[in-house]
């Protein structure tokens, strides 16, 4: 069973010491045996039933392993923590099993429902439909599709959905990074490492300038340095990077700067085929731009220079 860093990175160290090699084979197990339950349902409501289930199922294995020796308030209060301590798994299962899941679910009432090429057409023809009447955003979030679904819905990639120059290449991918990070589906926070540290970035969406904020916080000092960086802002095919304030603790709060520090990083090259490929950008590759950037200015914060 394979599990990337990042989802391991969901899982708080009182949970990730308790779990052995054998329990996430397990979990494994109980989650692939019960998705067959409930496809009947909407995906969302699928989904959030499988995993809680799966859980509660794991976990009653792991009530199980209490010691059955114990005094009857010991062994409650055992029960009750290893209840409290497994289901802090549940970030982990929602980033490790969505794709899974959804992947399962489709095909499956494919299957059922007999769709043929026709229907799929329809279906595509209906989505670019919605795109032109209601826009990129609220049409992903109206039929919740993911970028799996979008590379499965339309194969041949991006271009199918519509590019205009390289302006409108951009514009398309502005508006489907916005879509993909307001649905969910790219990662709100995130640990990265870069030249053997360890980062956290936390991104929030800026509702009135649709502009992308983070903080970018330095794990081994505990500081953070507060930009703008919005990939293909406004349908431009760039990434304009802010420094907006360098934030020295919770309690000391930030310090705005009195003057601007300001980059750009030329994106023309860039050239997404699929909609996973914007998602692996923006995951991957982005905070790698960001960093090699703003990386030299920390110890500058640090020594008052600024």
């Amino acid at each position: 069973m394979l599990i990337t860093k990042e989802e391991l990175d969901l899982i708080p160290p009182t949970v990730k010491r308790r779990m052995t090699d054998k329990d996430f084979q397990l979990l494994d197990d109980i989650i692939h045996n019960n998705k067959r339950f409930g496809v009947e349902m909407g995906f969302d409501e699928y989904f959030d039933v499988n995993l809680h289930d799966s859980l509660h199922e794991f976990i009653q294995y792991k009530v199980a392993e209490i010691n059955p020796n114990l005094g009857d308030d010991s062994w409650d209060r055992e029960e009750n923590n290893t209840y409290v301590i497994f289901r802090k798994l549940f970030p982990f299962l929602n980033e490790k099993y969505h794709d899974d899941l959804y992947d399962y679910y489709m095909e499956n009432h494919r299957r059922r429902r007999n769709i043929n090429e026709s229907s799929i057409n329809r279906t595509k023809q209906m989505i670019l439909d919605s795109f032109d009447e209601i826009d990129y955003i609220k049409t992903i979030k109206k039929f919740n599709l993911t970028p799996k679904a979008l590379d499965k819905i339309f194969p041949q990639g991006i271009s199918e959905i519509g590019v205009f120059g390289d302006y409108g290449k951009c514009s398309i991918i502005d508006d489907l990074i916005k879509a993909f990070f307001i649905s969910g589906f790219l990662k709100g926070k995130t640990l990265f490492e870069y030249n053997n540290k360890s980062y956290e970035f936390i991104f929030y969406n800026d509702n009135h300038t649709r502009a992308l904020m983070i903080d970018i916080i330095d794990l081994d000092y505990k500081d953070a340095i507060a930009v703008y960086a919005t990939p293909f802002y406004e349908g431009y095919c760039g990434l304009p990077i802010s420094v907006d304030a360098y934030i020295q603790d919770e309690e000391l709060g930030g310090t705005e700067l009195e003057e601007y520090i300001d980059y750009y990083i030329d994106l023309n090259e860039k050239n997404f085929k699929t909609f996973s490929d914007i998602t692996n950008w923006f995951n991957n590759d982005y905070p790698k731009i960001i960093l090699k950037k703003i990386n030299p200015l920390w110890d500058k914060f640090r020594n008052g220079e600024f």
